[in-house]
């Protein structure tokens, strides 16, 4: 394999489980348990609110579709 195909593989593979994780993340008790333990109330407040917890996800969603269009092209790139 190529140098330039593994490197698409890893950023397909990092915007997969980063797309996953930002996408589910918010919307668990880790959310909550780790944003508790910021000493700003102001930020904690602002972070917990459910506006902001959509923005996370719809970043998770780009990186997943950003990993999906990537895979296609490496797949369409792929010798016969």
């Amino acid at each position: 394999m190529r140098p330039d195909r593994i490197t698409l593989l890893l950023f397909i593979l990092y915007c997969v489980e980063i797309g996953l994780f930002l996408s589910f993340a918010p919307w668990t008790g880790l959310w909550d348990h780790t944003l508790g333990l910021i000493p700003y109330p102001a930020i904690r407040h602002a972070a917990l609110q459910p506006v902001v917890r959509a923005v996370v996800t719809g970043f998770g969603f780009v990186h997943l579709i950003w990993g999906l269009h990537d895979l296609t092209l490496l797949i369409s790139r792929r010798p016969e």
